[in-house]
């Protein structure tokens, strides 16, 4: 439970974190992500830590988490992206053509020259929806204007449904693009999420790691200091004309100091390896662990609901099946693929011509 706490602990520092005001940072769903840091510099003094407080400062120092956590944001950006495929999309284009020609008059045969240009302007909405079906509405307008002709506008209005028969007919199939990057954004969180708790049982094992040698160190040291007593004991025996082995415990003597140097270095090891984590300085820094070492026994009532949990939460077993559920969708969407393209269109449009632009405009509502 502690460990789950602590993993937990650690996801909402991650995903919670805010970046401070004169730091820059982007949005994603309107949410901020903090951008990768610089690496800070290693500290120094004493620290006394608790279990959670070491795995909390070991996440927040660690300088892959500051870049895996920005995957989880980059492929909600690709989610996006391909969810606007079915939003509306606003278009506009416009043209403007002159020309300069010379024509001849059939009945005196005598040639002229035509000045004319022609500007055209149109803004309309589109959407695709998931159905295959494809709305567009426009409003187009055009001016003619002519030397030889009287000036002539022309307003247009369009509605046109275009509905897809064999391929892209299917909704999942026409959204399998979405889906499948919103699986690579739930990829993503659960490797993040397995990079955390990855991260936290390799800082609780050098935890403990270290405080086992630290225990096993003072018990090196109480079985030296008796060790030496015992031999000191023995050489006052001799001394005084007793048999004593005094052999075997100089030999006991220095089997106890072989193991105190080697507690020594298990020790400085764990040490260094636990404050590489948290980027504590190995010359200048010391380092306490408060937390006692404290075994609770707990008896596993039901092994099977714990089977059960560890499948539906494991990180690399929820990616696993993200991984397959892309592979169902791309199979999907290549059989569909495979299909004839065959669409059905319908367009409602109405145009109205005039001298003027309020002249073209009442043509359209005129019957």
């Amino acid at each position: 439970m502690r460990f789950l706490s602590v993993v937990a602990l650690a996801l909402i520092g991650c995903a919670g974190s805010r970046p401070s005001p004169r730091e820059p940072s982007i949005t994603v769903r309107e949410r901020p992500v903090e951008r990768s840091r610089v690496a800070v510099g290693l500290r120094s003094g004493p620290h006394a830590l608790s279990l959670e407080e070491a795995s909390l400062l070991a996440l927040e120092r660690h300088p892959e988490l500051s870049v895996r956590r920005l995957e989880p944001a980059i492929a909600a950006t690709f989610e996006q992206l391909e969810r606007a495929e079915f939003g509306v999309t606003l278009f506009a284009d416009g043209q403007y053509q002159q020309e300069l020609s010379r024509e001849t008059n059939r009945a005196t045969m005598m040639q002229f020259d035509v000045e004319g240009s022609r500007t055209t302007a149109g803004l309309g909405l589109r959407q695709t929806l998931p159905t295959g079906t494809t709305l567009e509405t426009a409003l187009g307008l055009g001016r003619d204007e002519s030397n030889r002709a009287p000036e002539q506008q022309e307003v247009r209005a369009s509605l046109t449904l275009t509905q897809s028969l064999l391929r892209g007919l299917d909704p999942d199939v026409n959204l399998a693009s979405v889906r499948q990057a919103e699986l690579e954004r739930r990829a993503s969180e659960h490797q993040l999420r397995a990079f955390v708790a990855g991260r936290v049982l390799e800082m609780e094992l050098a935890y403990w790691q270290l405080a086992l040698a630290q225990r096993s160190l003072r018990i090196h040291e109480e079985s030296l200091t008796l060790a030496e007593l015992e031999a000191e004991v023995a050489a006052e025996r001799v001394a005084a004309g007793d048999l004593a082995d005094l052999p075997v415990t100089r030999a006991l003597v220095a089997q106890r100091r072989q193991a105190l140097i080697d507690a020594r270095a298990a020790a400085a090891a764990w040490r260094l390896r636990l404050g590489r984590m948290l980027g504590l300085d190995p010359e200048a820094s010391t380092l306490e662990l408060t937390d006692a070492i404290a075994i609770e026994p707990r008896p596993l009532d039901d092994p099977d609901a714990h089977r059960a949990l560890a499948l539906r939460l494991r990180a690399d077993l929820a990616e696993a099946r993200a991984r397959l559920a892309q592979n169902e969708l791309a199979t999907v969407a290549s059989g569909n693929g495979l299909l004839p393209r065959l669409d059905l269109f319908v367009q409602l449009a109405k145009t109205g011509f005039g001298s003027s632009f309020a002249e073209a405009v009442g043509a359209i509502g005129a019957p």
